[in-house]
């Protein structure tokens, strides 16, 4: 069994709450194990790192920052998922989300907390790209806020609150600025 400090030692300056959220269930898996290969070849960490190796990786740094989330301030891509998404679990839409069975009930947990809380329960995990935030761990969470804003007037009429404006999201950059 991976734990935190298996992969602090591969990425010292990382905050745990990064590691814990998005690395370490997935370093648990069957088939994925730690630290990556390098290279990847066709290892699945080539997906879940984007391409990049960990050498890349232990340059980022990260910083928790308060963000006005919304659909608007998302990348074209993390736009896409949350589309496809909503299409599954408000729309019913076949997709990969809706033959996920565990999705719909992450989906349908965060919303009864984002609709008591005004917010989602952890940070998500964000790289900062030309044309947005690409959400790297969190899309539900992310999903689940974008949903809420859209209805904020039905909200307000029928169950939960308005969620807040500005959010806490960790948000991951090079120490020398390139994507």
């Amino acid at each position: 069994m991976v734990e935190l400090a298996d992969i602090k030692k591969d990425l010292p300056d990382w905050p745990d709450d990064v590691i814990e959220q998005w690395l370490l269930r997935l370093a648990n898996r069957a088939d994925t194990g730690w630290p990556p290969p390098e290279p990847f070849g066709d290892h699945v960490w080539k997906n879940i790192l984007g391409n990049k190796p960990l050498s890349w990786w232990r340059k980022i740094r990260w910083k928790l920052e308060d963000h006005d989330i919304t659909f608007e301030a998302l990348s074209a891509a993390s736009q896409k998922i949350v589309s496809e998404m909503l299409a599954a679990h408000i729309n019913g839409a076949r997709n990969v989300y809706s033959v996920w069975p565990e999705s719909k009930v992450r989906f349908l947990s965060l919303e009864r907390y984002v609709a008591q809380h005004g917010t989602y329960p952890k940070p998500p995990v964000a790289m900062r790209l030309n044309d947005g935030l690409r959400i790297i761990d969190g899309n539900h969470r992310v999903t689940v806020l974008c949903c809420r804003q859209a209805a904020s007037k039905k909200v307000l009429k029928s169950d939960g609150v308005t969620p807040i404006r500005h959010h806490q999201i960790w948000v991951g950059s090079r120490m020398n600025g390139e994507l």
